[in-house]
């Protein structure tokens, strides 16, 4: 994975979820941090972190967690002036996705990291964390710091930073699609207020509408995290909510066939090595798919069918 690749691939879900949480008034992380922690802590995505346990971040697993484990080594600093080298237990995920959502939970909701929630400020924010007891490196802020301004990832913290007609709610919806419409679209935007869109290849323009905030530019989510669209792009639609359709009661268990081959959090193709994947986990349209109790993929249940 090279820099771009990471960039792509981060990049909209930490706007999509600071945005989120902006939206819904439980407090944000300005993307610009979580991208540059990322980047630190995987090695642009090299890492084992990322390649074995879709981890961005090296969040270690206490008592208190419930998910998957990956053991390293990493290096720590008590002291602030020595290195200890040990192995920990580090928070491993289904998904990148997944990753950034734990990681803004944990930053959001724990009273240590309060002084980062809202900022808007990089250094401000990063200090914060650093001093919430996040890291011990004593070069940490200076490290992430380094990677935000010779990146420019500050340009990403737009979606929470300007005030745009988004946070400007109207006295009546005008929306014209619904959560759980399935809709087809000619473009696609990072976050619900940006003005310039992607064209999306054969293949991957459609999705289902997973959360609409009325007053937006681009009002209408896609997918959980793939990415805004608006009236203006949307092509076609199935307001169905998938009526009829039999694969919405795939389960648990079941043995099924990919049709699309994309992924369900970040909207790239997967590689396909076999012809039949057990369902390992359901939650309303989105499946984890894999081979036991190894993960392949999460994909929308219209995209695989029961054999």
């Amino acid at each position: 994975m090279n820099k771009q690749e990471f960039l792509d691939l981060i990049v909209p879900l930490a706007q999509t979820e600071a945005e989120r949480r902006k939206m819904a008034g439980t407090g944000f992380v300005l993307p610009s941090i979580c991208i540059g922690q990322a980047v630190l802590e995987t090695g642009w995505g090299g890492s084992a972190l990322m390649t074995k346990a879709n981890a961005f971040f090296g969040i270690k697993a206490t008592e208190s967690w419930n998910g998957k484990v990956f053991s390293s080594s990493t290096q720590e600093c008590y002291d602030n002036v020595n290195y200890t080298t040990i192995t920990a237990a580090f928070r491993a995920y289904d998904t990148p996705a997944d990753s950034v959502r734990d990681y803004y939970d944990l930053i959001t909701n724990n009273k240590r990291y309060a002084a980062a929630v809202n900022v808007t400020d990089a250094l401000e924010a990063i200090t914060a964390i650093k001093n919430g007891g996040y890291a011990t490196s004593p070069t940490y802020v200076e490290n992430v710091m380094s990677i935000i301004n010779s990146n420019d990832l500050t340009q990403y913290d737009n979606v929470v930073t300007e005030n745009t007609e988004s946070n400007l709610q109207p006295d009546i919806d005008t929306t014209k699609y619904h959560e759980g419409d399935f809709v087809t679209y000619d473009t696609i935007y990072a976050s619900s207020t940006s003005e310039s869109g992607l064209t999306p290849s054969q293949g991957f323009n459609s999705g289902t509408i997973t959360r609409v905030i009325p007053w937006a530019a681009n009002p209408y989510l896609i997918n959980d995290g793939t990415g805004w669209v608006n009236d203006g792009c949307i092509i076609s639609s199935d307001n169905s909510n998938g009526e009829g359709c039999d694969n919405t009661d795939i389960k648990v268990g079941d043995k099924v066939r990919v049709i699309l081959n994309v992924d369900y959090d970040t909207d790239r193709a997967f590689n396909l090595y076999y012809d039949e994947y057990d369902v390992i986990q359901i939650n309303g349209d989105r499946a984890v798919i894999g081979i036991g109790n190894t993960v392949t993929s999460a994909i929308d249940v219209h995209n695989i069918e029961r054999i």
